[in-house]
């Protein structure tokens, strides 16, 4: 592909986020880069999560999966992507709007790579096995937290990541 033509994908992932997830959305649609397709995987919300998606029609490619937890939300979202690159993003954060050019200029500098390790420390060893690397931080995508939350790693794939 040329230079800049690469589709890059990006994940979201939501359960029970109504309240943040059209931020997250709204982040993703306003990226810089294109091509670029967003994937929202809802992970059975009880909320008014599911309406807020829908609203975005075609603008995004909403998966609704009964509630199996992130890490198979995560997959699911691997699973659909079409894109060279792919960024994983939760739905209570949002993304700088040169995140994902900032990706693809770091992926085609250095190969293969993940934002951060998503699901469990097996997960995270499959991934490396297929010779994916991860980002040392966030911020390096110029991702900036909404909720006030952690970033939802675990302590053995925290310390994977530095």
């Amino acid at each position: 592909m040329r230079e800049g033509s690469s589709l890059a994908t990006i994940v979201i992932v939501n359960y029970n986020y109504e309240r943040y997830v059209g931020t997250a959305i709204e982040s993703a649609l306003e990226q810089s880069h294109q091509p670029l397709e967003v994937i929202v995987v809802d992970d059975g919300s009880t909320d008014d999560s599911r309406q807020i998606i829908s609203s975005y029609g075609e603008r995004v490619r909403a998966i609704f999966q009964k509630n199996a937890g992130q890490g198979a939300a995560y997959n699911a979202g691997w699973r659909e992507a079409r894109g060279e690159f792919i960024l994983f993003l939760d739905s209570d954060d949002v993304l700088a709007k040169d995140a994902i050019a900032k990706v693809v200029a770091a992926g085609r500098r250095h190969g293969k790579f993940l934002g951060r390790p998503a699901g469990s420390p097996e997960l995270v060893t499959k991934y490396r096995e297929q010779g994916f690397q991860f980002l040392q931080s966030q911020t390096e995508l110029g991702l900036l937290r909404l909720g006030a939350k952690a970033l939802g790693l675990t302590e053995i794939t925290a310390k994977a990541l530095y």
